[in-house]
């Protein structure tokens, strides 16, 4: 398995940013509730580290070092910078961009439960920003689940 030590820092910025890029394209798919989203993001984050897929120690290395509060504000400051220049579309192709950047490296650097654990991280994070509204007759908005559809199937993800 891959450790933090494998990569240098702007490797290791392009495995950070990816799951902050998912949650921002489900929020852009859908842009009403985006407070119950961006708060979920922050919960299912801090749950994680309780989840399968945090035995990775990569993954869980990921999860550990996030500051909640300088996290918050760089998501809330990225949402608005992504939100106001791209339409949802675009804001969806640059998160799916980030993670074949992240699959790549760990295509290299990583081994295949790090790729297996890392792809189910991010859509575990991405299916509870998209369950935090639920305002569309109890289920996840369609543009939601396209977004998660996509991103799973580039980190080759079953869900």
């Amino acid at each position: 398995m891959a450790s933090r030590d494998d990569f240098t820092d702007a490797e290791w910025q392009v495995l950070a940013a990816a799951p902050e890029a998912v949650g921002l394209a489900v929020l852009a798919a859908d842009p009403f509730g985006a407070v119950e989203e961006r708060t979920a993001m922050f919960e299912a984050w801090r749950r994680s580290a309780e989840q399968p897929f945090a035995d990775n120690q990569l993954v869980l290395t990921l999860i550990r070092n996030r500051d909640a509060w300088g996290e918050e504000m760089r998501l809330r400051t990225a949402r608005e910078e992504a939100l106001s220049s791209l339409p949802p579309d675009e804001t969806k192709a640059w998160a799916v961009e980030r993670c074949r950047q992240a699959m790549a490296l760990l295509e290299v650097k990583g081994a295949p439960e790090d790729r297996e654990s890392y792809g189910r991280w991010i859509v575990y994070l991405a299916e509870n920003v998209a369950e935090a509204v639920r305002g569309h007759g109890g289920r996840v908005d369609p543009a939601e689940r396209a977004v998660i559809d996509e991103v799973a199937a580039v980190l080759n993800v079953k869900h």
